[in-house]
């Protein structure tokens, strides 16, 4: 069974469904400017993933070039080494504990002016070396 509408109601249900209509097309307008945003975010996205993409190849280049440098300065601390001398049981007073040049003197002094005598005695050195010419301390870091 149809239903029947007065003209009043036909143009009052016609005059709800404009006001819905204008409505859409609001939002249908808002929606447009979406496109564009979207698109400029695209954009920003990919020149993003390529600006952190040479980020990452520049750190890998630094890592190998820190990775190198290690390798030099460990192979120049082997070198290094068949120059040096390790001292080990020499006893030390507390105040000398404390002073890296005493120790120094102490070392010097029990070990290494006695084998630089035996070197003066063979023609090896003219004379023994001041103290400061022989030995060399570093600061041990960490």
């Amino acid at each position: 069974m149809a239903t029947s509408y007065t003209k009043k109601q036909l143009e009052d249900i016609i005059a709800g469904l404009n006001v819905k209509l204008e409505s859409m097309e609001k939002s249908l307008d808002s929606l447009k400017g979406i496109n564009t945003k979207v698109d400029n975010l695209e954009t920003l996205l990919k020149a993003s993933n390529e600006k952190c993409a040479e980020l990452v190849k520049a750190l890998e280049t630094k890592e190998a070039q820190v990775n190198t440098l290690m390798l030099k300065l460990n192979n120049i601390e082997q070198h290094n080494r068949s120059w040096s001398i390790r001292v080990n049981g020499i006893h030390l007073s507390n105040a000398e504990e404390v002073n890296i040049r005493a120790v120094k003197q102490r070392v010097f002094d029990s070990v290494l002016k006695q084998i630089l005598a035996g070197a003066v005695e063979c023609g090896d050195l003219e004379e023994i070396p001041a103290m400061n010419n022989v030995i060399e301390h570093a600061a041990r870091q960490g």
